[in-house]
């Protein structure tokens, strides 16, 4: 599997899961020591997740990550037609907003702005 691959299978398992540990991580993707930390630093660089440290077995300490979906949103508009649709999710593609405009079909042909 290409670690774009990998990348990708990363994110999603965060991003569906309240918290993941990086000893899980490293299973689940495959991907190496260096590589996993690379992909994680970039994504707490952007601050979409973050990090906790906790005293594990025998004095080691474990990582566990979070996601910070709940701060990230993605606005979208589709129009078509004399329709305006604007939708915005959650990093989960949970729907937080959406709403349709409805338009006159001969617009086109009416002052919008008035001075």
């Amino acid at each position: 599997m290409k670690n774009t691959t990998k990348k990708l299978k990363m994110r999603n398992i965060i991003f569906n899961r309240i918290c993941v540990s990086r000893q899980e991580l490293l299973k689940s993707t495959g991907l190496s020591f260096r590589a996993l930390d690379r992909y994680i630093s970039e994504l707490q660089e952007n601050n979409l997740i973050s990090k906790e440290i906790r005293s594990g077995k025998r004095g080691r300490s474990s990582y566990f990550y979070r996601s910070n979906s709940a701060n990230i949103i993605f606005a979208g508009l589709s129009m078509f037609q004399s329709r305006y649709c604007l939708v915005v999710l959650d990093i989960n593609s949970f729907v937080i907003y959406s709403n349709v405009l409805d338009f006159q079909s001969n617009i086109a042909g009416q002052k919008l702005v008035t001075v």
